[in-house]
């Protein structure tokens, strides 16, 4: 079953995801039989039960039989199967030994897979590699699953992996997404348009950087960004295994905004009784505080002048006109784009939150309608047509 509408997707793309999906279907049921019993006694002892199971596509594959299965009672031929990594270039099972992780597209169409090992002696995770209908780029792990969630909440959390989202949503917070081992594109943001986007992202150097590097495009793209403190440095799962539902609810209340969180790191970044290194930070900060609210800038003005002694003057000195020279995004405090009112009830939650994104941002709106095969699948013709004015009043 392909749940896009299949004239969506080219031959070869269909041929594909006809692929995956059948081999998650075997996935699902290998987990449940003999075969699968150590995968099964891992994912229960991890608080994998069948309805998550269920809920998030999660199978297991002994990297013996699925070839057999789908060549000769699917019908999927060998070169389909190499490009959706389900065998390597030598016919072999991709995944072996491995518990899996289905991976899905906004539409809840199984385009690429991750395998955790059973065993210590393979590498942690493998992935699926890119495909016709897999760009890591343009994936949001749960997305699917979390949209109505988001649009409901007018926030999403971003986490790391796959156990984290899930970790979430066992406590009850369902709308959570993960990204695919990569730092956020504007691909994903155009995801997340219209949404408080608050970051969950591992406590060590490679996450912090991920998560500089994520605020960046986000305010970039005028996206409201919280980051989620996690003064345990314990990953969401680890939260939910030693403290249940309460702990994971008291670790994601625990946010500072993006602001707050780049300046708490200069602060610990720079020498401040160093002339040069204030100078520095200086510089540094600025580049994010001009894409704050002009309310953002003052508070942050006058915090640097109270606990550094900087010159509130010279911090707002050419803020904007500054960073308008280096392409600067737009800030906050820019007029919205609201005059079109759309009834919401009368369309798809997925259909809606693209057109209020495409009436909010011009770089969203040319974006879509000029790449037409990533538009979503309308179900009311007078959307294009809404579209196309939408286009035209930017």
């Amino acid at each position: 079953k392909i749940n896009k509408v299949e004239s969506s997707y080219n031959e070869k793309q269909k041929d594909v995801i006809f692929a995956l999906n059948n081999a998650m279907d075997y996935y699902r049921l290998l987990i449940d039989s003999e075969k699968g019993l150590m995968a099964l006694n891992y994912s229960e002892s991890r608080g994998l039960n069948a309805n998550i199971r269920e809920k998030f596509s999660i199978g297991y594959a002994d990297g013996d039989s699925l070839v057999d299965f789908l060549k000769n009672k699917k019908g999927v031929d060998e070169s389909t199967l190499i490009n959706a990594s389900l065998i390597n270039s030598i016919g072999n099972d991709f995944f072996k030994n491995r518990l899996i992780f289905g991976i899905k597209n906004d539409f809840g169409d199984i385009v690429a897979m991750s395998g955790r090992t059973l065993s210590n002696e393979d590498s942690k995770y493998i992935n699926s590699a890119e495909n016709l209908v897999f760009k890591k780029n343009n994936i949001l792990y749960n997305f699917h699953n979390a949209k109505e969630h988001a649009l409901r909440a007018h926030e999403i959390y971003i986490v790391e992996g796959f156990m984290d989202v899930i970790a979430l949503y066992k406590a009850g917070i369902e709308n959570v997404v993960a990204i695919m081992g990569t730092a956020l594109t504007e691909n994903h943001v155009h995801k997340l348009s219209g949404l408080t986007v608050n970051l969950l992202l591992d406590s060590d150097k490679a996450g912090i950087n991920a998560t500089i590097k994520s605020i960046k495009i986000l305010m970039e793209n005028n996206i409201k960004t919280n980051v989620v403190i996690n003064d345990g440095q314990k990953d969401p799962d680890e939260v939910f295994i030693n403290s249940g539902k309460d702990g994971v609810v008291k670790l994601i209340n625990n946010k500072k905004t993006a602001l707050e969180f780049i300046y708490e790191l200069h602060k610990k970044k720079y020498d401040i009784n160093s002339m040069e290194q204030m100078e520095a930070f200086m510089i540094s900060f600025k580049k994010y505080l001009a894409m704050g609210t002009e309310f953002e800038k003052d508070v942050f003005a006058n915090k640097m002048q109270n606990e550094l002694n900087m010159s509130k003057e010279l911090i707002l000195k050419d803020i904007t006109k500054k960073f308008e020279t280096q392409q600067a995004p737009a800030t906050h405090s820019q007029p919205r784009r609201e005059e079109i009112k759309i009834d919401s009830s009368k369309y798809n939650n997925h259909a809606y939150m693209l057109i209020r994104s495409m009436i909010r941002s011009k770089k969203i709106s040319d974006y879509y309608i000029n790449n037409k095969k990533f538009m979503v699948n309308w179900t009311d013709g007078q959307l294009e047509v809404i579209a196309a004015l939408i286009n035209k009043k930017h």
